[in-house]
């Protein structure tokens, strides 16, 4: 899930904490005084983050000493994601092909249509190379994001 803080959950985890507040406290506490006691450093390994350090160090450190996962690795699930790689790659694309210029959904899906179709109907014959390698590798990173291999839709790639 990219951005799992949007989770919806059928009960209520913070009623819940509430309920059974000493165990959870106790099972915090319980962690973090292992860790402390066990003389254990995971500072090499810990790349701080900024204005969280009191968590990073009471939170942070002795999960990843228990061998949990990092909590900060939701930035590697995001990383994993191959819809976000996806249309990562259609923005670089888009920009490799158009730079900085504004444009439309509408005018990008123009611009990368395959002209080649009419060429034939109308007796062009058109040379691969005549077609910017940017435009072509945009209309390619669309419909791999897209999942279509024809006429490339507006709105689909808008949404």
């Amino acid at each position: 899930m990219e951005r799992p803080e949007t989770r919806q959950f059928t009960a209520n985890p913070f009623v819940e904490v509430l309920r059974h507040r000493d165990v959870y406290i106790a099972a915090a506490l319980t962690i973090n005084r292992a860790y402390r006691w066990s003389g254990a450093s995971v500072d090499d390994d810990v790349e701080p983050l900024e204005s969280y350090s009191a968590w990073t160090e009471f939170v942070r450190k002795p999960l990843i000493w228990l061998e949990c996962d990092d909590p900060k690795s939701t930035e590697k699930l995001r990383d994993d994601d191959p819809e976000r790689a996806e249309m990562l790659a259609v923005f670089a694309a888009w920009h490799a092909a158009f730079g900085d210029e504004e444009m439309t959904v509408a005018a990008v899906v123009e611009a990368v249509r395959d002209k080649r179709q009419n060429d034939v109907d109308s007796g062009v014959i058109r040379r691969p190379f005549d077609e910017p390698l940017a435009v072509t590798d945009l209309r390619a990173a669309i419909a791999a994001a897209t999942r279509k291999k024809g006429d490339i839709d507006a709105a689909e790639l808008g949404y």
